[in-house]
């Protein structure tokens, strides 16, 4: 298949191309808490080459986190108990990006501390393209 790759500013004929996703791998020492309950998991058949087995078993995993909406899927593994291990480490690597970001973001809009003159300081809120005093 010949077709005009997404990826391309040149906008030039490609017969494949791929996207890909980079995130973190978290340490087993980094608690993550997800209750059951903000877990949605759908089951379906994994696609691609594999025989019969494919054709025959849902070992293909689907977990989507309810609060943030974000969905992680994984058909790699033949059984279905390795997939959702495997999906679950990745959603958690996930929220903890997530959780970093935000710190960040807070990290950036905290008070901003400004000294007028010896002894007598004011204090701030910085927000996106102003200081406010």
């Amino acid at each position: 298949m010949v077709r005009i790759s997404p990826f391309d500013t040149n906008k030039r004929r490609h017969t494949s191309f791929a996207s890909v996703i980079v995130s973190p791998e978290i340490e087993d020492d980094v608690q993550i808490d997800i209750r059951e309950e903000d877990i949605k998991m759908d089951t379906f058949r994994a696609s691609g080459a594999g025989g019969q087995h494919v054709n025959k078993t849902s070992s293909a995993v689907r977990l989507t986190h309810l609060p943030t909406g974000m969905v992680v899927s994984c058909q790699n593994e033949r059984s279905q108990h390795k997939n959702k291990a495997v999906a679950m480490k990745v959603l958690k690597a996930r929220l903890y990006d997530l959780e970093i970001k935000a710190k960040e973001k807070r990290w950036r809009n905290w008070s901003v501390i400004k000294k007028t003159s010896p002894g007598e300081v004011k204090s701030g809120h910085m927000y996106s393209n102003r200081i406010e005093l």
